[in-house]
Order: structure tokens, then C-alpha cells, then sequence
């Protein structure tokens, strides 16, 4: 199922920002998505340059991330809301 790696990494994710379905600030969604994007975009082209194990687990990594920090509820802003 999940390695070793993938299960820490999730663990950490969890312990600092909550479980996905817990929302977060859109701007801290946000911007994290991108940034696990940018994680995810570079690992993948250092997998294709060099299919090395540690190549590897970080192509892992990113895809944990930018799956948790896709699957991120966002708080809404809501006009009802009371200031």
C-alpha cells in the first residue's frame, strides 16, 4: 500500500495542517498547492534524468503532497459572517 516514507510524510502533514477534510485559510492552501507543484514538477524531472532510489522517494514525496494539499478543504469566506 504506502511505504514507510509516504506514511511519514502524511503523518507530518496531518500533525502540522489536520486531516484534508479539516479547512484551512485559502491563501496557506494555496499556496502550499503551489509550492508542492513546483516540488513535484522538479522531481519528476530528476527521476528522468537519473532513476536513482533516492530520485525515487522524492517523486514520491511530491505526489503525497500535491495529492494532500489537492485534496485540502479551503475556508470560505462568507458576507453573513459577523465582523
Amino acid at each position: 500500500m504506502y511505504s514507510d516514507t509516504e506514511i511519514k510524510m502524511l503523518k507530518s502533514l496531518k500533525k502540522e495542517f489536520g486531516e484534508t477534510y479539516e479547512a484551512l485559510e485559502e491563501v496557506i492552501v494555496m499556496d502550499k498547492l503551489r509550492i508542492a507543484h513546483e516540488l513535484y514538477i522538479k522531481a519528476v524531472d530528476d527521476y528522468r534524468i537519473n532513476q536513482s532510489d533516492k530520485n525515487y522517494t522524492m517523486l514520491t514525496v511530491a505526489m503525497v503532497c500535491l495529492q494532500y494539499w489537492g485534496q485540502k478543504k479551503v475556508k470560505l469566506f462568507s458576507l453573513t459572517e459577523d465582523f
